[in-house]
This record gives C-alpha cells, structure tokens and sequence, in this order.
C-alpha cells in the first residue's frame, strides 16, 4: 500500500485519492518485481554456497596424506572468504581423539601465516577449553561465544608455554592473538571433527553464517 500523509484539515479530493490508487498500483507491481530479485538472489547465493562446500568435498577427498588436511583448511579459508564471511582470527579444523580430550588443530589465516600450521592442544582444566568439551558431551552442533581479553589470555599463555606445536607458532602470530581484546568463536561440530570461525574484535557471528558454518562441519 501506499501512505500519503498531511497535518492540515480537509481530507483528500476524488482527483487526488484517484492518484494515490494509481501509484499504489504501480507500487504493488514495483514489490513483486523486488520478489522476484529476493528469490532470484536466493538461489544465486545457494548455488554459490553448493559450489564452495562441493570444493571442500573434492580436496577432501582427493587426500593421499593425512597431512594434507592442511589443503584442506586452506580451502575452507578460500571460499569461506569468498562467500563475504569476514574472519579476523582464521579458521581451524579440528580432530578428536576417542577417548581423549586433546585437540588437535589445523589452522589458516592468510593476513598472519603463509601456510596452514598443524597444532596440537593437550586438555588442560581451562574455561574455553572446558566450554568447548561441555559442548560436544552434550551433542551441540554449534557452541558460540566471545571471552574477555583475561580469560584468552589463559588459554593462549598456557598453550605457547606448555604445548610444543603452539610454542613453534610464528612469534608475530603469536604476539598478535595476545595483544587483541577479545577472543570469540563459533565452534559447529560433528562426530569426530569440528570447525572454528575464529574472531577477536568481539562480535558473535551471525545466525546465517552459523548455519553455513555447520554445512561446512
């Protein structure tokens, strides 16, 4: 519809309600054209969306080493770029080891590190970490949230202190997680393995980047 609205007495003459009935007309042809274009839209971003996550597919399985997983989180980095996700902190797969707490990480973040790093985190009683357990015993399919400069720098302290494969991590790398406010993630997981989004200027993803996360998962 269309509101035509004044603040002095007298209402409208036939002549002009005439007007606003044509222009509401033009109007409701103008919205289903900007039905069209949603929809349109649409099934562009979902074709996008197929032809990333048939990318990740393909590098996954065409694997002869299990350490090109690394290529493979590289890809995930790639595309999820390319579909406008903006990640300051990265992204990470990760394994699980049955009956085992530790995780092990393959990390990309091109503006930091030239190539994926593979990393190692041995469990250790600490609040993330904890969260992040909690969130697989309970069978979630995404945990997110955000912690404040003093709870990341438990996590990181202890990890480059006590942890080999954090410890070699590029020292730039390193200086720069500890230097930032924030340490936040959405953390969508499966079975065996799981994907970090990585942020650390706080803020929570967004509830369509979260689903498409768990697509990736």
């Amino acid at each position: 519809g269309v509101f035509l609205m004044r603040y002095s007495e007298g209402s409208y003459s036939p002549y002009e309600k005439d007007i606003i009935t044509r222009f509401s007309k033009v109007f409701e042809q103008t919205y289903t054209r900007f039905l069209d274009l949603q929809k349109a839209e649409a099934q562009a971003r979902e074709a996008q969306i197929e032809a990333a996550l048939e990318r990740v597919r393909s590098r996954s399985l065409a694997m002869h080493k299990s350490d090109e997983i690394k290529d493979v989180v590289a890809a995930v980095m790639e595309k999820m770029t390319e579909l406008n996700i903006e990640i300051n902190g990265g992204v990470s797969l990760v394994t699980f080891t049955p009956g085992s707490k530790d995780f092990h990480h393959w990390f990309a973040n091109p503006g930091k590190i030239s190539a994926p790093l593979s990393m190692h985190l041995p469990y250790f009683d600490n609040l993330v970490f904890n969260d992040c357990i909690d969130a697989r015993e309970k069978g979630m399919e995404l945990f997110a949230k955000v912690y404040s400069f003093e709870e990341k720098i438990d996590l990181f302290g202890y990890a480059y202190e006590h942890a080999e494969d954090f410890k070699n991590a590029p020292e730039a790398l390193k200086n720069w997680i500890m230097e930032q406010p924030y340490f936040g993630f959405s953390f969508a997981l499966q079975k065996n393995s799981g994907i970090f989004l990585n942020d650390y200027t706080g803020k929570l993803f967004s509830e369509k980047e979260n689903e498409l996360l768990k697509r990736f998962a």
